[in-house]
């Protein structure tokens, strides 16, 4: 049960790290 709740967090920190990258992109394609 654990593990299954750390994989949840793992999975969610991938995503807000995915999300943050992309808002990182977009954000220099307006700066550029």
């Amino acid at each position: 049960m654990e593990s299954k709740e750390n994989n949840f967090k793992l999975i969610n920190k991938q995503k807000s790290d995915n999300i943050e990258e992309i808002i990182n992109k977009e954000v220099i394609v307006i700066f550029y």
